[in-house]
């Protein structure tokens, strides 16, 4: 089990460095059709530059370092793709830091102010996963019936 200040700076490094926060910066091409998928994309970047924001403060309220870290290097395989291609591998990010936050919950349950951070990045993060959902069915109605 990982100590809270460095489980805080793991959720801390997810989210501010996040595959939407990297392509936000990288520019994606949008097609008419995936305009609202990137309206959502560009929401969930800005979620996390809020909820990293929360996190930092929560780090340093318990006397330790905020460390967001750098993106990974592997994120530069999404330049210059479209966001359709990249929707998908976002929501899959999605995915896996929502268990990250959910292994936490169980194992910080019952330690107050903490316990109410990670309740609220797992229900932030779980509203983003069903928004883009949401949107890449409505702009991929086929895409997303196999």
């Amino acid at each position: 089990m990982l100590t809270p200040l460095a489980m805080l700076n793991t959720l801390l490094n997810r989210l501010s460095r996040s595959l939407a926060c990297y392509i936000c910066q990288a520019r994606p091409f949008v097609s008419y059709r995936d305009e609202n998928v990137w309206q959502v994309i560009e929401e969930i970047a800005s979620r996390h530059r809020e909820l990293s924001h929360r996190l930092s403060e929560e780090i340093i309220r318990l006397k330790g370092v905020p460390d967001a870290g750098s993106f990974p290097p592997t994120y530069t395989r999404f330049n210059d793709l479209a966001v359709d291609y990249i929707a998908p591998k976002i929501a899959q990010e999605l995915e896996e830091t929502l268990t990250i936050i959910q292994k936490a919950k169980s194992e910080y349950h019952g330690h107050g102010e903490l316990d109410n951070l990670l309740n609220q990045l797992a229900e932030e993060v779980q509203a983003e996963i069903e928004a883009l959902q949401r949107e890449l069915h409505e702009a991929h109605p086929q895409e997303c019936l196999k």
